[in-house]
C-alpha cells in the first residue's frame, strides 16, 4: 500500500518486498518440482507409483504432506499465472542456501551465547562435533548443489521445460513435487554398492576399497537378497577407447582391448591369441534373457567367437585358446574353460569349436562356418557338444553386412537368430537345455561374458552395439479398409500383443503415415488382460507413438486415423512397430503395415452426416436418434431444395417429432428462430421425409443437429439393428442403428416423475477424445406458469466425460410441429468440465403439453476405455434426478459418419 493513506514505513515496505520474492521464489521452486514430477507420473507411470510407494512410511514424506495441506501450498501454486520454470544450474545455486544459515548459526553461538554455556561451547569434543556437523552439511550442500546442475547442454537439453506438462490442481499435486525432487536430485546420485554388491575399480578413491584394503580387479561377490530385473535394459555400444567411459561394469581380459568405432576388439588378427570381456552384473535367470549385438570378423579363417553365461556368484578368466574361442577348454593345455559356466553359443570359424579339442562331443569331426551350443563345464571340466547348425552366409563379416545376433534364453530354453543385411534366420529354435544329460541346473543368476580366440589361424573378432534386456514377444498387427475415396477420412488399426513371458510396462508402439494424411490422431480404442495407455498418443511430421503398459496376455488397439489428399492416387499407408525399454521383443512380428487403396475424391458437394447417438428401446417405448449434418468443404450447397430421407431400423418406426439445433463447432449456438418443421410419414411410418434444410450458413464449422423421435414397435424382437438409414440432399448414406431390449429387462431413461418427467431420450456414443450430444427432455405435464430462469438445472457429466460448452436447445408442444429456439441459453462450467449449470433460460413457461430439450456437447477423455458409463445425473427443479448415461465407443468407428 503506497498510496497517501499508507501507515507503512519505508522498512515496512522493504520487508514486504523481501517476503514477496522469498514467496515468488517459493512458488517457482513448488511449480517447477510438481511440473517436473507429473512429467514422470504421465510418461512413467509404474516408476512413478513404485518411488511414492517405497516413500509412503517414511515420517518426513508423511509430515511433508501434513504441512503441504495445512499451508495450503496447492492454492499457492495453482493461483495466477504459471511462474517461470527454474533451471538445474539455479537449483544447484539454492542449495547453498543451508549451508549459509548454519555458518551463521555457529556464527551466532560463538558470539552471542550465554555466559554459563560457554565453557560447554568450548569443551573439545563439542567444538570438535560441531565443526564435524558444519563441515558435512557444506560438503552434503556442495555435493548436491553439483549433482543438480547440468554437467552438459545436452543434459540441460533433456529438462527442456517447455515439454513439461503444466500444472491442474488435485490429489496429485504433494506428489508431484515430491517426484521433482526425488528425481532431481536422486537420479543423478552414483550407484551405492549395498552389502556385498560389486565395487567399480573407479568407485574407490587411490586404488582402495572403503575398508581401506585393495579392491581387486572384476571383484564380483553375490549380491544379497533377491535378484532384481532392475538392471535392465543394459546396453553398451562399446564404441570408446577407454574402459572407464564404458557405460557398465566390464572387466577384460587377455587380448580383449577397446578400438573406438570398431566397439569391442577380442582378438586381433595374430596367433595365439584368446580375450574375454565379463560383464561384472548378474542378473535373474528366472525372467529370461534376451541379448542382441553386432559382430564383425574378418583377416583370417581362425579361429571365431562366443557368447557365454557363467553362475552369476561367481568370476572367471579367459577359457581356451584356439579350439575353446574363450568358452570351452583350450588345445594342449592351452587354456581351460571358464569357471561355473553353464552355455556358451561359438561362431566357430575354424572349425574345432564342434570337436574334442573344445569337450566332450559324439563325434570327433571339424566343422568350419557353424554356428555350435556347448553345454555347462567348469574350469578342466565338461563343456559337451549339444548341437550345431551351418552358419547363414558363413562367419565373415565387416560392420557394412550389418551381421547381427540375438539370443534368447527362457526357462533354460534357447532360441538363436542371425540377421546378415535384411535377411533373418533362426538357427536355434527353441533348443530345451532341460533335457541335456549332465546340464547343470539354471543358476539364480547370471552374469555375460563375450570371447573370441585365435590358433594357426587368426581374425580380428570385434562386438559392438549390444543390449540385454528381458524378452518378451508382442506380436503386432496393421489393419484398415479395403479402400477408401480420395478427400475422405479412413483409419487404421494398430494391434499389439503380449505374449510373455515378461510384462512389458514401457511398451513403445511407433509407425509412420502417409503423407497424404493430415489431421492424423492416435488414441488406444480397446484394450484386453489388464493392458492400458500410459500416455496421450503423440503425432507429428508423419510419426506417430502411443506408450503401453502391456502385462503378459494383455493387447491393445491402437486407431490411427487421418483426412486422405483429396488429390491424392494410388493408395495410403500405415507402418508400425513395438518394443520396450526394458524388454527384447522376441517376436518375429514386431512390425506391420497396410495398405489402402484409394478410389475416386469425395465430391466437394457432398455433406458430411454423423449420427452422435444411439436408442435402446424396450418394444413400444419411445426414443430419440440425433443426426448431425455439416459442410467441411469450400463450396457453398444452398439447401432450399434439399430433401432429408431417413429410414427406421428394422422393427422400428418414427414417431413424426422432429427437432433441431444450429451451431458453430467452437461452441457457440446460433439459435434457430422460428423455423417449424413438418415431416411426412411414409411406408408404415418406416420412412420420415423432411423437405428443404434450414437456411443456415454453409461455410465451415457450422453444424446441424436433427433430433428425431422414434418407437420401438411392440412386436419388435429384441436385438441390435443396423439397416437404418439417412441420406441428406445428396449425401452418401449414413447408417442408422437402434436396439430392441428384451421386454423382460427393460431399460427406462427417465426420472419416473410423474409431475414433472425428465427423459434421456438417445444414449450418447463417443469415442475416446471425441465429441458427441447428450440430449435431456424435460415434459411439463401441469400449467404452473413457473418461468424456466427460476428453476434449478445442473448437469453432472458420466464418468470419463466432461461438457465441451456447446448447449442448445428446442422446444416442442407435442404432435409433429416443432418451434425452434427463442434466443442463446446461458450457463457456466466448473474447473474440470464435469458439471454443466443452466444460468439463463429462454422466456418460456412451464405449461401442459410443453416439451424442452437440450442439447449438450459432451466429450470423452482421450484415455477413455470402451465401455458404458451410467453414473451422471439431471437434477431439473424438484423433479425426482435423471441418471445420465453415455457409452465410450471404439475410436474410427467407420459407420458413425458417412464420410
Amino acid at each position: 500500500m503506497t498510496g497517501p493513506d499508507s501507515a507503512l514505513r519505508d522498512g515496512d515496505r522493504a520487508a514486504l518486498d523481501f517476503a514477496g520474492g522469498f514467496n515468488a521464489r517459493l512458488r517457482e521452486v513448488l511449480c517447477t518440482l510438481a511440473r517436473r514430477g507429473a512429467a514422470i507420473r504421465q510418461d512413467e507411470p509404474r516408476r512413478a507409483r513404485q518411488i511414492l510407494d517405497a516413500l509412503a512410511p517414511w515420517p518426513f514424506y508423511k509430515g511433508g504432506q501434513f504441512l503441504f495441506d495445512l499451508l495450503e501450498w496447492e492454492d499457492f501454486m495453482i493461483d495466477g499465472e504459471p511462474p517461470a520454470v527454474l533451471s538445474r544450474a539455479t537449483f544447484g545455486a539454492l542449495l547453498d542456501l543451508p549451508a549459509g544459515w548454519v555458518d551463521a548459526t555457529f556464527a551466532a553461538i560463538d558470539t552471542h551465547a550465554p555466559e554459563f554455556l560457554r565453557p560447554i561451547i568450548a569443551n573439545p569434543p563439542v567444538r570438535w562435533l560441531a565443526a564435524t556437523a558444519q563441515s558435512t552439511v557444506h560438503g552434503v550442500v556442495r555435493g548436491l548443489a553439483g549433482l543438480v546442475a547440468p554437467p552438459t547442454t545436452a543434459d540441460a537439453d533433456r529438462g527442456a521445460d517447455d515439454a513439461l506438462p503444466p500444472l491442474q490442481g488435485g490429489f496429485y499435486l504433494y506428489e508431484d513435487v515430491v517426484l521433482g525432487l526425488f528425481d532431481l536430485v536422486g537420479a543423478r546420485l552414483p550407484s551405492v554398492a549395498g552389502p556385498g554388491q560389486p565395487v567399480r575399480e573407479d568407485a574407490a578413491q587411490d586404488g582402495e576399497a572403503p575398508d581401506g584394503g585393495s579392491t581387486p580387479t572384476g571383484s564380483t561377490a553375490a549380491p544379497e537378497g533377491a535378484p532384481s530385473t532392475a538392471v535392465f535394459p543394459i546396453e553398451e555400444t562399446f564404441r570408446v577407447s577407454r574402459v572407464e567411459d564404458l557405460e557398465h561394469d566390464w572387466t577384460l581380459r587377455g587380448d580383449a582391448t577397446l578400438a573406438g568405432d570398431d566397439g569391442l576388439q577380442l582378438t586381433p588378427a595374430e596367433r595365439e591369441k584368446a580375450g574375454t570381456a565379463l560383464l561384472n552384473v548378474p542378473f535373474p535367470s528366472t525372467a529370461g534373457v534376451s541379448v542382441d549385438f553386432d559382430f564383425s570378423c574378418a583377416g583370417g579363417n581362425g579361429d571365431g567367437f562366443a557368447v557365454f553365461l557363467i553362475d552369476g556368484a561367481h568370476d572367471t578368466d579367459v577359457g581356451g585358446y584356439g579350439a575353446g574361442l574363450g568358452y570351452g577348454r583350450g588345445p594342449d593345455g592351452k587354456g581351460d574353460g571358464v569357471t561355473k559356466g553353464w552355455l556358451g553359443l561359438g561362431f566357430d570359424k575354424c572349425g574345432n569349436f564342434s570337436g574334442s579339442l573344445a569337450g566332450p562331443c559324439t563325434e570327433d569331426v571339424g566343422r568350419p562356418n557353424r554356428i555350435v551350443l556347448r553345454g555347462s563345464g567348469d574350469r578342466a571340466e565338461g563343456f559337451p557338444f549339444i548341437t550345431g547348425v551351418p552358419a547363414p552366409g558363413g562367419l565373415d563379416a565387416v560392420w557394412a553386412d550389418r551381421a547381427h545376433v540375438q539370443v534368447l534364453i527362457i526357462d533354460a530354453v534357447v532360441t538363436v537368430h542371425v540377421t546378415r543385411g535384411d535377411t533373418t534366420t533362426t538357427v536355434f529354435d527353441g533348443v530345451d537345455l532341460k533335457l541335456v544329460e549332465g546340464q547343470a541346473p539354471m543358476p539364480e543368476t547370471f552374469k555375460l561374458g563375450v570371447s573370441a580366440s585365435t590358433g594357426w589361424e587368426v581374425s580380428r573378432h570385434c562386438l559392438r552395439d549390444l543390449v540385454v534386456t528381458m524378452p518378451t514377444a508382442m506380436p503386432l498387427t496393421v489393419d484398415g479398409a479395403d479402400q477408401a475415396p480420395a478427400g475422405a477420412r479412413t483409419a487404421f488399426t494398430v494391434t499389439a500383443r503380449n505374449d510373455g513371458p515378461n510384462d512389458a510396462p514401457d511398451a513403445v508402439v511407433t509407425g509412420s503415415t502417409d503423407p497424404a494424411l493430415s489431421d492424423v490422431d492416435v488414441v488406444v480404442s480397446r484394450t484386453t488382460g489388464g493392458a492400458t495407455a500410459t500416455g496421450a498418443g503423440r503425432t507429428g511430421n508423419g510419426t506417430f507413438r502411443q506408450t503401453l503398459d502391456l502385462p503378459v496376455g494383455g493387447t491393445a488397439t491402437i486407431t490411427v486415423s487421418g483426412t486422405v489428399d483429396r488429390a491424392a492416387t494410388g493408395e495410403v499407408s500405415c507402418s508400425a512397430k513395438i518394443e520396450s525399454v526394458t524388454c527384447g521383443n522376441t517376436s518375429p512380428d514386431g512390425s506391420d503395415s497396410h495398405d489402402t487403396p484409394l478410389t475416386e475424391p469425395v465430391p466437394k458437394a457432398d455433406l458430411k452426416v454423423c449420427r452422435h447417438a444411439a436408442v435402446s428401446l424396450a418394444p413400444g417405448a419411445e426414443g430419440h436418434i440425433a443426426v448431425s449434418v455439416e459442410n467441411p468443404d469450400d463450396d457453398a450447397i444452398d439447401p432450399a431444395d434439399a430433401e432429408l430421407v431417413f429410414d427406421a431400423p428394422t422393427g422400428f418406426e418414427w414417431t413424426g417429432t422432429a427437432m433441431f439445433t444450429y451451431y458453430h463447432v467452437d461452441g457457440r449456438s446460433e439459435g434457430s428462430g422460428e423455423t417449424t418443421l413438418t415431416p411426412s410419414l411414409e411406408d408404415g411410418d418406416r420412412r420420415l421425409r423432411l423437405t428443404g434444410l434450414q437456411p443456415f450458413r454453409t461455410d465451415q464449422g457450422f453444424v446441424l443437429t436433427y433430433v428425431l423421435g422414434i418407437r420401438a414397435k411392440a412386436d419388435a424382437r429384441p436385438g441390435r439393428y443396423t439397416d437404418g438409414k439417412a441420406v441428406l440432399a445428396d449425401s452418401r448414406p449414413l447408417r442408422l442403428t437402434a436396439t430392441v431390449q428384451d421386454a423382460a429387462r427393460p431399460r427406462a431413461f427417465t426420472n419416473n416423475d410423474a409431475a414433472l418427467p425428465v427423459v434421456q431420450p438417445a444414449l450418447p456414443e463417443v469415442e475416446p477424445g471425441g465429441t458427441g450430444f447428450l440430449a435431456v427432455t424435460v415434459g411439463f405435464e401441469q400449467d404452473t406458469g413457473q418461468a424456466l430462469n427460476s428453476l434449478t438445472q445442473q448437469f453432472n457429466a458420466p464418468s470419463g466425460f466432461r461438457w465441451s460448452g456447446f448447449v442448445s436447445y428446442s422446444y416442442y408442444t407435442g404432435g409433429r410441429t416443432t418451434r425452434g429456439g427463442e434466443g442463446d441459453l446461458e450457463y457456466k462450467l466448473n474447473k474440470t468440465g464435469t458439471i454443466l449449470r443452466i444460468t439463463g433460460a429462454p422466456p418460456l413457461k412451464a405449461s401442459k403439453g410443453l416439451y424442452l430439450t437440450y442439447v449438450l456437447g459432451l466429450t470423452a477423455d482421450e484415455n477413455a476405455t470402451p465401455g458404458p458409463r451410467g453414473d451422471g445425473k439431471a437434477k431439473i427443479g424438484k423433479a425426482g434426478q435423471l441418471t445420465l448415461h453415455a457409452t465410450v465407443v471404439d475410436a474410427g468407428d467407420p459407420f458413425r459418419c458417412n464420410r
